[in-house]
């Protein structure tokens, strides 16, 4: 509701129908061991859309799932990058993940 400093609801009334954060989901399990998803982001006029793809692979000896995430900043500053995770439980409440990611700076 912004204006942390004025306490006041009346006094800060007028910011409701200003939107500082907007966020579009769009996930599909594509069979049993696939997901998907797609996330478009407008935070402050900074436009960023994201792309998530997790495998599940209980077949596999070492590594239970792998995930790719992609992002892109679409305006502004423009920038891209990834990450490439491997997930292993070590028990029932307990997992590791490990992988490599690539950001720009900014």
């Amino acid at each position: 509701m912004g204006d942390i400093y004025s306490p006041n609801i009346f006094d800060r009334i007028r910011r409701l129908d200003h939107a500082d954060y907007q966020q579009f989901l769009v996930a599909k399990n594509l069979g049993s061991r696939l997901t998907a998803s797609v996330d478009y982001t407008n935070q402050w006029g900074s436009k960023t859309l994201r792309g998530v793809v997790h495998l599940a692979v209980p077949d596999a000896r070492f590594i239970d799932a792998v995930q790719v995430d992609f992002y892109q900043r679409t305006n502004g500053d423009r920038a891209n990058g990834f990450n490439l995770g491997l997930a292993k439980a070590i028990s029932k409440r307990i997992s590791v993940t490990g992988g490599f990611t690539a950001i720009d700076q900014n």
